[in-house]
């Protein structure tokens, strides 16, 4: 059904459809009606002119796909599957607007997975803020192969897909070519709203609530008020009392975080020498020969005339604040990537996409700027290499990436990274084997899988 094309229905046809059963017999009337999928009683709607409650409907993704396609739908499928693996958590309630984070951390399955695979696509591409017509096109061609691997769900698990959500899939495409993208007429906006009355509606004596519902949500926002009020002077006294004590002694105050055009660096820690570094990091073969890979790096990337000459000193970093423009509407977005060994105490060290063609996956070891006795500082990282790996899982969706660390580490200047990346280990063994995930953000969909 979802590779079929349907004509649109319009005001004026369905009044003449209804105009026409009052002129023919009882059984003729109801063959016509049932044909239409109406009713022999006349719509309220038509009295308003120049309205058409056809056009006025808009997909709801929040309710119809999110909560609908695949909440009530896939979702508990996927958990009886689950279950029957002994694989499961016992969720007994998720808000709508978290089923599409759990959407995008589910295990291979053989068909099921590539049923949710072309599902979160399709949900992917329904999200964009700006659609092309490429997309668009994109979309109508998943929908063929997601209706291809609903037959299959239904054959091997027995789920049948005939429902008004499913069916609705389809019409999307019209839509966002008419109304433009679904944020646009989205009920997301609203949901926490009805939250708020609900829990207020549930202290009323549910008789003559109006008064009731305003009364406590005056008493809520006072409260929220008083607490905001407490929590900025919390936060001014936390502030001067830090204040005093980094001033307390000899040495002058932070200085603020080192930025550039599209990065800044957070977290300084103490300088360190090579001496140093050496002693901190000699067992770890990253750091091997580290001086003298570093001198030689910075001597390809640099001009002459830039090449940093003398004693280098380095001051290690544990944050990167990133700034790129999104693939998906060129809008400007923010990564916060951490390289950190104890990040609460656990280490952390976070993966990053290099602007090289193809693009080029790394894994943030060591983040540090130096500076030659000329005083001009290089902003620089080591990096884990990532590899397309040759194994593949038993499923291979569509779109499955999976890289590899091998063991090849490289210096790299920080105004060459594009954005961070998210990977999960592929398996527990600890391989070094990571699925690249996509569905992250929007630009990661458009960036990594839309745009291949």
């Amino acid at each position: 059904m979802l590779s079929e094309h349907f004509k649109p229905r319009t005001q004026e046809e369905m009044i003449d459809i209804f105009r026409k059963t009052r002129k023919l017999g009882s059984s003729a009337r109801m063959t016509l009606l049932r044909d239409s999928r109406l009713h022999s009683v006349k719509n309220a709607f038509w009295k308003i002119n120049n309205f058409s409650p056809y056009d006025a409907y808009s997909y709801d993704l929040l309710h119809a796909f999110d909560a609908g396609e695949w909440s009530k739908h896939l979702w508990p499928l996927v958990y009886e599957v689950l279950k029957q693996t002994n694989m499961h958590s016992l969720i007994k309630y998720t808000p709508d607007t978290t089923f599409r984070d759990i959407l995008k951390l589910l295990p291979p399955n053989a068909s099921l997975v590539h049923c949710i695979r072309i599902c979160a696509i399709l949900r992917s591409i329904a999200g964009l803020r700006v659609v092309s017509d490429e997309q668009i096109k994109a979309y109508r061609q998943f929908l063929t192969k997601y209706e291809k691997w609903c037959k299959n769900v239904t054959k091997e698990h027995g789920k049948k897909f005939n429902y008004p959500k499913h069916h609705n899939l389809m019409h999307l495409p019209e839509d966002i070519q008419n109304k433009g993208c679904t944020e646009n007429y989205s009920t997301r906006p609203g949901e926490g709203l009805q939250q708020e009355v609900q829990q207020a509606y549930s202290q009323t004596n549910f008789k003559n609530t109006e008064s009731q519902i305003t009364r406590i949500d005056e008493n809520q926002e006072a409260i929220a008020r008083i607490r905001m009020f407490v929590d900025l002077n919390d936060v001014e006294i936390s502030k001067a009392m830090s204040a005093e004590d980094l001033t307390d002694g000899c040495g002058p105050p932070p200085e603020p975080v080192y930025s550039q055009e599209n990065y800044a660096l957070g977290s300084p820690q103490t300088k360190l020498s090579i001496d140093v570094l050496k002693n901190k990091k000699a067992n770890l073969p990253a750091y091997r020969f580290f001086g003298r890979k570093l001198q030689e790096f910075l001597g390809k990337e640099l001009e002459e005339e830039s090449r940093p000459s003398g004693f280098l000193t380095r001051t290690p970093y544990q944050c990167l604040y990133l700034t790129s423009m999104s693939l998906e509407d060129w809008r400007e977005k923010r990564d916060i990537l951490r390289c950190n060994p104890s990040f609460y105490d656990r280490p952390r060290y976070d993966c990053v996409v290099i602007n090289t063609s193809p693009v080029t996956f790394v894994r943030l070891e060591f983040i540090f700027t130096c500076q030659g006795t000329s005083k001009r500082q290089y902003d620089t990282a080591l990096v884990h290499m990532l590899e397309a790996s040759k194994w593949r899982p038993n499923t291979e969706w569509e779109g499955c990436r999976v890289l590899e660390e091998k063991g090849l580490y490289q210096f790299i200047l920080l105004k060459y990274i594009i954005r961070g990346c998210h990977l999960i280990p592929a398996t527990d063994k600890g391989t070094g084997k990571y699925y690249l995930i996509d569905l992250v953000d929007s630009d990661a969909f458009v960036r990594f899988y839309l745009s291949n």
